[in-house]
C-alpha cells in the first residue's frame, strides 16, 4: 500500500513540474527535489510511530495483510532489544541477550500459577511476536498453547526473528480468535486475549458481553479467561476500562482486575482482567500470595484494583447490539 502511495504522489510531483520544464527549469533541479522527496518518504515511514529508526536499525518492513510490520531492534532499559511494531502499536519486544520477557504486561500471564496451577491446556488470541506463546511453553505440565492469530505472516515472523521455537505443542490458527472460539469444540484451563489493530484501537467484537460469554463456554471446569486492555483508572463516566470491567463481571462473577503499572495511577496503563470458571475466590492479602518467591505474583497482590469504591451503574455494559469503543477509546487519547 505505501508503495502504490508513494508511486502516486512521485507521478503527480513530475506531472506539477512539467511546466518548469517547458521554461528552462534544469533536468538537475528537478533529480534534486525528486531525491529530497524521496528521502522525505522514506523518514516518514519509520518514524509515523514516534520511533525514530535509523536504516541500520531495521531489520524487517513490509505491508501485512491487515497492518503494516516492522521489526526493528534498539536499545531499552540498557539492554539490545528487538521490536515488533503493527501500524502505531509497539506489539512486542523481545531482548536480544535472553528469553526474559521485556513488556511488564506479558509477565502476568504467570497468574495462572495462582487461579490455575494445573495448567495443561491454554489458548493465546493475538500472537503478535508470539511472546506469551513462547513464555508457556516453558511452562511444566504444559501440554498444547494454541494461537489464534489473524495476520497470516506473523508466525513466520516470529520463527525468523523471535526466537519462537519449534515445538508440536504450538498450534498456530490462521484465523479470527473469536471465530476460533465459535467453532472449537476445545476446552481450555487459560485463555489469553490481547488483540489490538493500532495504536490504542480493540476490535469491537472483543469487548462485548456475547464474546465474554463464548470464551468461558471454552474453558475447562477450573479454566480462567485473561485479557490485556489499555487504559485509565479515571473513574468520571464514560469510562472505557470500567466499561469493561462491568461487562466481564456479569459474565464472570468471580473477577479481578491488576493495574500493571499501579491502581493509583490516573495515566493510561496496562489493565489486566482475570476471570474465574468457578466461584473460588482468591485472597489476594494471603500471605503465601503476597510472600511468594515469583515477583510478578507478589507485584500483583499489590497491584489489585479496589472496586469497592465503584458505582458500576455509572458504566455502560458494551454487548454486540451497543458497544461504542471507538468512542471510549478516543476519550483515553484525549
Amino acid at each position: 500500500m505505501d508503495r502504490i502511495i508513494i508511486g502516486v504522489g512521485l507521478l503527480l510531483t513530475l506531472l506539477g513540474l512539467g511546466r518548469f520544464l517547458k521554461t528552462g527549469f534544469k533536468i538537475r533541479h528537478l533529480l534534486l527535489i525528486i531525491l529530497v522527496a524521496l528521502a522525505a518518504i522514506g523518514e516518514l515511514a519509520v518514524s509515523s510511530s514516534g520511533w525514530q529508526i535509523k536504516a541500520n536499525q531495521l531489520v524487517y518492513a513490509r505491508d501485512g495483510v491487515y497492518e503494516k510490520l516492522l521489526v526493528f531492534d534498539r536499545t531499552y532499559k540498557g539492554r539490545p532489544t528487538r521490536f515488533f511494531q503493527q501500524d502505531r502499536s509497539n506489539s512486542a519486544a523481545m531482548y536480544l541477550d535472553s528469553d526474559d520477557l521485556v513488556f511488564d504486561y506479558t509477565k502476568y500471564y504467570a497468574l495462572y500459577k495462582v487461579f490455575n496451577p494445573k495448567l495443561k491446556q491454554a489458548l493465546v488470541i493475538g500472537g503478535g511476536a508470539y511472546s506469551i506463546p513462547k513464555a508457556l511453553l516453558s511452562e511444566p505440565g504444559l501440554e498444547a498453547v494454541d494461537v489464534a492469530e489473524i495476520e497470516p505472516s506473523l508466525f513466520d515472523l516470529g520463527k525468523k526473528y523471535f526466537r519462537l521455537p519449534e515445538d508440536d505443542r504450538l498450534k498456530n490458527q490462521v484465523i479470527d480468535g473469536r471465530r476460533w472460539l465459535f467453532e472449537t469444540d476445545k476446552k481450555y484451563d487459560l485463555i489469553f486475549s490481547d488483540v489490538y489493530y493500532s495504536l490504542y484501537s480493540l476490535p469491537v467484537h472483543f469487548t462485548t458481553e456475547e464474546f465474554f460469554k463464548l470464551a468461558k463456554s471454552r474453558l475447562s471446569r477450573e479454566g480462567i479467561f485473561m485479557a490485556n486492555l489499555i487504559g485509565n483508572l479515571d473513574s468520571r463516566p464514560p469510562s472505557l476500562i470500567f466499561s469493561e470491567m462491568k461487562t466481564l463481571r456479569a459474565v464472570f462473577p468471580e473477577s479481578y482486575f491488576f493495574a500493571v503499572r499501579s491502581p493509583d495511577l490516573k495515566q493510561t496503563q496496562n489493565i489486566i482482567f482475570v476471570g474465574l470458571n468457578n466461584d473460588q475466590g482468591i485472597d489476594f492479602n494471603d500471605k503465601l500470595i503476597t510472600e511468594n518467591e515469583d515477583e510478578v505474583i507478589k507485584q500483583a497482590a499489590g497491584h489489585l484494583i479496589d472496586l469497592s469504591r465503584i458505582d458500576f451503574n455509572l458504566y455502560t455494559k458494551l454487548t454486540d447490539n451497543y458497544a461504542p469503543v471507538e468512542y471510549l477509546t478516543a476519550k483515553v487519547l484525549n
